[in-house]
């Protein structure tokens, strides 16, 4: 079965969840890997699935996961989303796909690959 990309809220009941997305088989696996990087965490829920996907070979593991860290630096997390919007885009993604897996517009994702892509 190909990987697909999980999209997940992992809560701490603190009320300040993280979201985050796992490449895995199923949705429990990636619940499982959430819960491997987030002990600490009370509910992990899957949120959905992107379309199936292969990895290309490359030098960076785990290519597609953004792990959307709560004290990440605004600026480091965008410059991680325009990275993977290259990255899938290059592996034959569509605009929509994209927008739809780092949350932002259509028209966004335009702009960045014609700025960086």
């Amino acid at each position: 079965m190909p990987e697909k990309l999980f999209t997940l809220r992992i809560s701490f009941g603190d009320g300040h969840p993280i979201d985050a997305v796992v490449a895995a088989k199923t949705g429990l696996e990636a619940q499982d890997q959430a819960r491997d990087k987030y002990p600490t965490a009370r509910n992990i829920h899957v949120l959905g699935s992107l379309r199936s996907y292969r990895k290309t070979t490359s030098t960076m593991p785990g290519q597609y996961v953004l792990p959307l860290d709560e004290e990440k630096d605004p600026k480091a997390l965008l410059a991680e989303k325009v990275k993977t919007c290259v990255l899938m885009r290059k592996s034959g993604h569509s605009h929509q796909s994209i927008a739809g897996f780092l949350g932002v517009g259509k028209s966004t994702v335009g702009r960045w690959l014609k700025q960086h892509g």
